[in-house]
């Protein structure tokens, strides 16, 4: 089961790299409540699919870190972990960011409801 959570979290990451807010939209809840960035800017459903679309710069390419922390019960489940971000720029710059996903079940499959980034020192 927590493969299945984990693989919305590696989705939504390969949907920002590929800028396909079609495949970031499929992973999202209808009830979507938001994605609070690092800045502290919070994206609704549509703001943030349209970002996904056509990032602000800097283009940054993502990767999740191994071992995700996963806790789950009943419908919903809370994903926590690591994306290090490389800037596309000379030089590249290199940055690790705590992600969290909550998720919600919904006709049988895994769908991201709220999540919350945050710079790491």
């Amino acid at each position: 089961m927590a493969n299945d959570i984990v693989a919305v979290v590696e989705r939504l990451i390969a949907a920002e790299n590929s800028k396909n807010k079609d495949d970031a939209a499929r992973e999202l809840a209808a009830d979507f409540t938001q994605i609070t960035r690092m800045t502290g800017v919070e994206q609704r459903r549509d703001e943030y699919v349209k970002a996904v679309a056509d990032p602000p710069p800097p283009e940054r390419h993502r990767q999740l870190e191994p071992d995700p922390w996963v806790r789950q019960s009943g419908d919903l489940a809370v994903v926590r972990s690591v994306v290090e971000t490389t800037e596309r720029a000379t030089p590249p710059a290199t940055a690790r960011f705590r992600n969290i996903h909550v998720l919600t079940r919904e006709g049988g499959a895994w769908k991201c409801l709220a999540w919350q980034v945050t710079k790491l020192a």
